[in-house]
């Protein structure tokens, strides 16, 4: 299975792809928001999840919560941020379309919480 992990903190970044790598993920990182819009627009890579953390550099978690959905419609999407309620009524507007399969929020959960999910979500 193909992971997406969008995440601004490069040292948790790091931890959790080699976490999910070691557990049979394929794992791709992007740090910066703007560096998955060349993602969203290709045909060749279309990840099965991603983990999204919603407070990024150079774009809106919003904004790209709705790029992910619209782009990549049989994605599953896992917020992981320390913001999840800041972003709460676009959250719930996105959760109609079954694609947020998970939201935690960071000190509160943890990445055996998004595993665990991942699992039951079993592809």
């Amino acid at each position: 299975m193909k992971i997406l992990i969008v995440e601004d903190d490069k040292s948790l970044a790091r931890s959790m792809k080699i976490v999910l790598a070691l557990e049979g993920y394929e794992v791709k990182v992007v740090n910066d928001g703007q560096d998955i819009i060349p993602l969203l627009c290709s045909t060749v890579y279309k990840p099965d999840a991603v983990i999204l953390d919603l407070h990024l550099p150079h774009i809106d978690g919003d904004e790209l919560l709705l790029g992910i959905t619209d782009h990549w419609p049989s994605t599953k999407v896992y917020i992981f941020s320390g913001f999840v309620s800041d972003h709460a009524g676009k959250i719930h507007a996105a959760e109609h379309t079954g694609q947020i399969k998970g939201t935690f929020t960071k000190g509160r959960h943890s990445l055996v919480d998004i595993m665990a999910q991942l699992e039951e979500d079993s592809f």
